[in-house]
């Protein structure tokens, strides 16, 4: 990922929307770079403030990802499977807009659920998990067309690249795509 996000200059801050506990964080920081994080989740901000000493991130903030503050940058902001759990379009294009005013330079979004699979991913899904509607009602995922992005980036004035997820034995890999987007 991070090679990725490298394309337009060195990554020497980080910022991570949905950061949960803050892993991603911490390898970051071991990595030599300022880093800050993002989350709903008032629990999980109470550990990565507890894994962190004061001052050790830019940012720490428990917030919904649409009310992001961006008066401070980073060179790439990223986030890791959190698209899929907003409501609607307008959610994840309001969050995306912020993204990339927060970014210097790159933005990343990775495991985006490819709106042209939903039919195969919900197949693989009620084959694999019995009563998947029923454990799974009202708890959809968003899915996402290439083109919605490439929108926004043109929008925006931003390249933008797509790659496809090779994890390896990841169930998902073939449901989801990351999207890269650099600032000009």
């Amino acid at each position: 990922m991070l090679s990725c996000l490298t394309k337009h200059g060195e990554i020497k801050s980080i910022f991570e929307v949905g950061c949960g506990s803050g892993p991603n964080l911490l390898l970051f920081k071991k990595a030599g770079m300022k880093a800050g994080g993002l989350d709903y989740s008032e629990a999980l901000i109470k550990v990565v403030k507890r894994i962190f000493q004061p001052g050790e991130l830019c940012e720490c903030i428990c917030s919904e990802a649409a009310d992001m503050p961006v008066n401070i940058k980073y060179d790439a902001v990223f986030s890791n499977g959190v698209f899929h759990y907003f409501a609607d379009l307008d959610y994840a294009k309001t969050v995306l807009e912020k993204m990339i005013e927060k970014a210097n330079r790159s933005i990343g979004l990775l495991d985006i659920h490819d709106i042209d699979k939903k039919d195969q991913f919900l197949f693989y899904r009620r084959k694999e998990i019995e009563n998947y509607d029923e454990i799974y009602g009202g708890l959809d995922k968003m899915f996402y067309s290439k083109n919605w992005f490439k929108q926004i980036a043109e929008k925006y004035d931003c390249d933008i690249s797509f790659a496809e997820s090779d994890v390896k034995g990841y169930w998902n890999n073939d449901f989801v795509y990351h999207v890269f987007l650099y600032k000009k």
